[in-house]
């Protein structure tokens, strides 16, 4: 097909393209439907868009490949603007783009001066099919393009399709396929997405409400958009970053998760031109499930698993860790700082909107949610309105904005509709005569009258409503039983427990404190088991084996404990599943609130204990001596020695779980003093075991103990302190025993922090000087962990006089004001220097701790003391771009206008490392700005060098150059 129609020449800047040339190009679309395009990079102009795709956004720009995906489907990696329409395309992740029964257009020759057009990947080799116009030859990886009148405008656009075989049938793992796959491998965790399955699916006909919410609309509107509709709509501008937040609020209860799950569900569905991920944090779930490092392997997984080609800024230190480390989850870990950055990275080189739904943040428990928030609101505001995050989280000011608030969205405001339809769709199976219909108009206006917002409180009356209809109660009755009911949730779960029957209310403890107090959300089997595993005297077990214990009179199987769970909790517990299809289930309260009820006093109703505390620290105390019974097991042990672990389904979690709850007993006020006889004497002979199957079980986790640790090592650690005292009473005890890592309890206790366990060791006779295999004291890691008052212990023995100044500079490095703090109460000198002639204030300053520079000068530190080098901290200072701490330099009269042995100058070293700010406040100094190091070379040498133009422009406007 030819086209003798004139070209219409392009402008540089046009943002239509509306030519001749376009439709030319449109209609060639009909034509051989093998044809690929390759490095189409974004012309000058665009291609009218069909109206029926009108919102389809175009690929990103940047290099590409294409592979075939089937007959008429081409995936585009990495795709710019192509010459194809959009109608023709969808996205289907950051950087891969679907072209659909894309029919290529023949063609006419490029010009030949494209020929240096980036070819294929090394190794890929592309042949040009059947062409009216011309031909492009394979060559290696240089193309030779050809030419048409009709394209000049979009000369960088290169015709040709892969050879089939060439890259259908390539080993996937040489195309770097299998090491995607490692990587995602190490962002996965097992529970990862176990919260949201486990969130109750919406009643149909509910929370569509929120994607209609003008303020839901106006943040998932993309910014430019939104700015735009405010300018023409003469309202305030909004320059912060909140019109990239979204808060949806609410009292316990009111529908918070399932609104989310719902939104996050349904926005990936009718928004493919955007990127969406979602978290749901989990106060009862695992550490992942609590933290934001679980947080941020869970978001990274997402959107790095659509394309399988993982950006080369992770899999570089995933490569390093790999290749230095070993394997990831056994011999290294992810940490919280590294997939930040990555994080960082990601949203600033994606083309796409990302819309993060982040569920329950006031449930992250493991680290501060208001940090979140501010890492998310300033990555936001400098992300040019790429990203938006939907934060659900209570009524909590301190992590929160207030519900009143521009970008808030408090349900139980406008969750009413939604609770009328959930009611009537409950009570409609149970109601089904035709003359029923006014009953159940009656109980839902009862219902929603006393409902206040609150599903929880709708889900336990309507649950209260169908058991009396089964039990054949009048609706008269049941109006009445509804007016009874407390308002309040806690008001109602107190009662639900008071209903208990007084000879059950024992079991009920025992079952509400396994499933309340776990360190995880058991399965219903090893809930089961953990039970019959409770019998408090070790040397009178009832069970001497495995097979004894599966046969317990009082725990018999899962579908008999499934009930007696329903029974015993009063509807507060419930049993279930992640996928349906999944025979293994998951026993959880039934809510947040009723975790927070029973922590705060109200499992004191089934223990009628007056101490809250008490009452908790006697359910772990009660919980690790189970964990110890079951592994203790005679056939346990023997599985352990043969590798046959998993016949025993509450195995990991005792050997893993038995030491937290034991720590936690003790903090709790209850005394862990019988662990030693448990351990060590005729009836336990446990610690070689529990290390033996720990080892077995789960070797790389961070609590899987040494080989050759002692009880002492372990209670050290974990801070147990009645039984370190208890074990130091035995006249035979090492204190200072190495494990194979040749560290001693005390390095333990240093390391994390357990002040009395600390004192009593060092009481004892513990040497505080002894050194691992890694050459690290008790010192060096109370230092690292900025323990200061386990430091100032170890400061009182004679052995750590030595080993001061070794980690002094460490402790300067890293900002630990707390311990330079201690360190100078104990004598040391404020201006001590390294072997480098460097100062604390030197270290401190380059690093840019503001606040430890500002202790340490008025404690003395002088200013202007010089290194080998001849550089004093200001030079420090300016060398990394700390503007704040040259501001306090200056002002304690530190002298700019020396120079190095190099001849080289503050000013020198803020131009060459293009630090602007820096550059001004010196030349405020009034600092010689052609001042030459010893090579001749002047500030705006160093600026013009390294491109950085701001800072020459700045040289130059005061003066630079002009003595030359």
């Amino acid at each position: 097909m030819t086209d003798s129609r004139p070209t219409t020449p392009a402008r540089p800047g046009d943002n239509d393209y509306n030519g001749p040339a376009s439709e030319h190009l449109l209609a060639q679309f009909n034509g051989n439907p093998a044809i690929t395009l390759l490095q189409a990079p974004s012309p000058v102009g665009s291609f009218p868009v069909p109206d029926s795709r009108a919102t389809t956004p175009s690929p990103p720009a940047g290099n590409a490949y294409s592979r075939p995906i089937s007959p008429n489907c081409w995936e585009f990696i990495q795709t710019p603007s192509p010459v194809l329409p959009p109608a023709y395309s969808r996205p289907m992740s950051p950087n891969r783009w679907e072209f659909i029964q894309a029919p290529s257009p023949v063609l006419p020759p490029l010009p030949s001066s494209r020929t240096n057009t980036p070819g294929p990947p090394a190794g890929h080799t592309f042949e040009n099919p059947i062409s009216q116009g011309g031909s492009s030859q394979h060559n290696g990886n240089r193309i030779s393009n050809i030419e048409s009148p009709s394209i000049h405008q979009h000369q960088q656009v290169v015709v040709m399709t892969p050879i089939a075989n060439d890259l259908q049938h390539q080993n996937p793992q040489s195309q770097g396929i299998q090491e995607s796959i490692e990587g995602l491998q190490s962002l996965h965790f097992k529970e990862m997405t176990s919260r949201k399955c486990l969130i109750t699916k919406n009643c149909e006909g509910t929370c569509g409400w929120l994607l209609g919410h003008g303020k839901y609309r106006t943040w998932k509107m993309p910014g430019a958009i939104r700015c735009g509709q405010q300018q023409r709509n003469d309202v305030r501008h909004v320059t912060d970053e909140a019109s990239d937040i979204l808060w949806i609020t609410g009292m316990p209860g009111s529908g918070k998760s399932t609104l989310l799950k719902y939104a996050a569900q349904e926005t990936e569905k009718s928004s493919p031109a955007c990127i969406v991920a979602s978290f749901f944090f989990s106060r009862s779930g695992t550490q992942m499930q609590r933290s934001a490092l679980g947080l941020f392997r869970s978001l990274l997984h997402q959107l790095f698993t659509p394309s399988l080609q993982l950006p080369d800024f992770f899999l570089q230190t995933f490569r390093a860790k790999r290749n230095t480390k070993g394997k990831s989850g056994e011999d290294w870990e992810w940490h919280k700082e590294e997939l930040q950055n990555f994080f960082n990275l990601y949203v600033a080189s994606s083309r796409y909107r990302i819309l993060i739904f982040i569920d329950a943040l006031d449930e992250c428990t493991e680290d501060d949610p208001w940090q979140l928030v501010h890492y998310f609101k300033t990555l936001a505001a400098s992300a040019d309105s790429t990203l938006s995050i939907c934060f659900s989280c209570r009524h909590i000011p301190s992590i929160g904005p207030s519900d009143d608030d521009a970008h808030t969205i408090c349900v139980e405001k406008e969750n009413e509709k939604d609770i009328s339809t959930y009611i009537t769709a409950n009570l409609k199976p149970a109601f089904k005569e035709e003359a029923e219909e006014q009953h159940i108009k009656d109980i839902r206006r009862e219902i929603s009258a006393k409902a206040s917002g609150s599903f929880q409180w709708v889900e336990l009356a309507i649950e209260k409503t169908l058991s009396f209809r089964r039990k054949g109660k009048s609706v008269k009755t049941i109006l009445n039983m509804l007016l009874q009911i407390p308002q309040a949730l806690d008001g109602l779960y107190r009662q639900i427990l008071i209903n208990i029957d007084k000879e059950e209310r024992s079991e009920a403890l025992h079952l509400m404190q396994w499933v309340c107090l776990a360190a995880r959300p058991l399965a219903l089997t090893e809930l089961r088991l953990a039970m019959a595993s409770d019998w408090a005297d070790p040397r009178q077990r009832p069970h001497q084996n495995h097979g004894e214990l599966e046969k317990s009179e009082d725990y018999e199987n899962d579908a008999q404990m499934k009930r007696l769970v329903e029974n015993l909790s009063g509807g507060l517990v419930e049993v279930k599943s992640e996928k349906r299809e999944e025979p293994e289930c998951t026993v959880q309260l039934i809510h947040q609130s009723v975790y927070d009820f029973l922590v705060l006093g109200g499992i004191q109703i089934l223990n009628e204990s007056k101490d809250i505390r008490h009452s908790i620290g006697q359910g772990h105390h009660r919980m690790a001596r189970a964990c110890i019974n079951y592994a203790t097991l005679a056939d346990v042990h023997l599985a352990v020695r043969t590798g046959q672990t998993q016949q025993f389904p509450f195995l990991s979690y005792a050997v893993k779980s038995w030491v937290w709850h034991a720590k936690k007993a003790e903090a709790s006020g209850i005394s862990q003093d019988d662990l030693p006889e448990r351990f060590q004497g005729p009836f336990g002979g446990f610690l070689q075991r529990w290390i033996d199957a720990y080892r077995a079980i789960d070797p790389s986790s961070e609590g899987c103990p040494d080989g050759r640790a002692t009880l002492l090592h372990v209670t050290s650690e974990h801070g147990i302190l009645s039984v370190v005292k208890t074990l130091l009473l035995e006249p035979a005890l090492d204190i200072n025993s190495f494990n194979n890592k040749k560290r001693t309890p005390l390095s333990y206790a240093a390391e994390k922090g357990h002040g009395e366990v600390v004192k009593a060791l060092l009481d004892a006779g513990a040497n505080a000087n002894l050194k691992d295999i890694n050459g690290r004291t008790p010192l060096w890691y109370a230092t690292r962990n900025k323990n200061a008052g386990v430091l100032e212990l170890l400061l009182k023995s004679d052995s750590t006089k030595y080993d001061i100044r070794r980690w002094l500079w460490y402790a300067a490095r890293n900002g630990y004001e707390d311990v330079i703090r201690v360190l100078l109460e104990k004598g040391v000198d404020p201006n001590s220097k390294d072997s480098a002639e460097r100062t604390l204030l030197w270290h401190a300053a380059g690093k840019g701790h503001m606040g430890l520079v500002t202790f340490l000068l008025e404690k003395g530190a002088v200013v202007d003391s010089r290194d080998t080098w001849g550089q004093t901290p200001v030079f420090s200072a300016t060398n990394n771009g700390h503007y704040e701490v040259v501001d306090l330099l200056l002002r304690q009269k530190a002298d700019v206008k020396s120079s190095d042995k190099e001849g080289r100058t503050p000013l020198s070293l803020a131009a060459d490392n293009g630090h602007a700010t820096l550059v001004t406040l010196l030349l405020a100094e009034n600092v010689d700005v052609d001042l030459s190091d010893e090579k001749g070379r002047a500030p705006l040498w160093y600026a013009a060098h390294n491109g950085h133009a701001r800072v020459v422009e700045i040289l130059l406007e005061n003066g630079a150059g002009k003595k030359a």
